[in-house]
């Protein structure tokens, strides 16, 4: 992400500061899982250099909501899983 302007710049600078402050790290083992409420939490992953060998880290990325209504449009009739995320077609 870069900044547009001066101001931009100086409130990015801000904001990194901010999160590097409050930063709390995790290092998960193989099997290990971690939640994060994306409504109070901020998070990321560190860089790596992949190795391609089987061993590198691999992500999964789901998701859980409290009140599965607003899904019944893309769920199958009686279920609570959600037909998979269609990747976005560029333009």
């Amino acid at each position: 992400m870069e900044p547009l302007d001066e101001t931009a710049a100086r409130a990015f600078d801000e904001l990194r500061e901010a999160m590097l402050a409050v930063l709390d790290g995790a290092v998960l083992e193989a099997g290990d899982l971690i939640v994060v409420d994306n409504r109070t939490a901020v998070h990321g992953r560190t860089a790596f250099r992949p190795r391609y060998d089987g061993q590198d880290r691999w992500l999964r990325r789901c998701f859980a909501v409290a009140d599965l209504r607003p899904s019944r449009a893309v769920r199958t009739p009686g279920s609570q899983v959600c037909a998979p995320l269609k990747p976005e077609v560029g333009p």
